[in-house]
């Protein structure tokens, strides 16, 4: 089973703005959409089963479970056994992107993702924000994936 690793995520989500700027833009549903539909994929390729809401072909549950979009191995009746990915995807405004990142710390899976537009500092605030959470745990990693200048950049921080 293969996971979702940095360079992973920051090859798949740049190539969907090549995707959207060969479609002359995309808007915000759009992107929020096709950044789902992307992890939708790579987590079903790692074997996970995958949650986010309907709008997204291929999903295994075609509802939000608690995240904008998790990566869970679950029984038919939908016992969770494991949770490996949780991901967040917020576009607007310092506040919504830092209420999107705690909702993040607040989970226990392997890989936390937050998916945003970058704003000037921010990334570094997010960080210092999970190293100083009193429930972080040693080897807690996050993948912060910020938009700015056309182009995606991952950072992993594991704290």
């Amino acid at each position: 089973m293969q996971d979702l690793t940095r360079q992973q995520l920051q090859i798949n989500l740049n190539r969907l703005v090549g995707r959207a700027q060969r479609a002359g833009g995309w808007d915000i549903p759009t992107w929020t959409y096709q950044v789902k539909a992307q992890l939708v994929r790579l987590g079903q390729r790692a074997g996970y089963q995958t949650c986010t809401n309907g709008t997204v072909r291929g999903a295994r549950w075609d509802k939000e479970w608690l995240y904008d979009l998790v990566w869970v191995h679950a029984s038919d009746g939908f016992v969770v056994q494991d949770v490996f990915l949780v991901a967040e995807i917020e576009w607007r405004g310092t506040r919504a992107i830092q209420q999107d990142f705690q909702k993040l710390l607040l989970a226990r899976a392997d890989c936390r993702v937050l998916i945003f537009d970058d704003i000037a500092g921010l990334r570094d605030q997010l960080i210092e924000q999970a190293r100083t959470f009193g429930k972080s745990r040693r080897g807690d990693c996050y993948l912060l994936a910020s938009y700015r200048d056309g182009r995606f950049s991952v950072h992993e921080e594991i704290i």
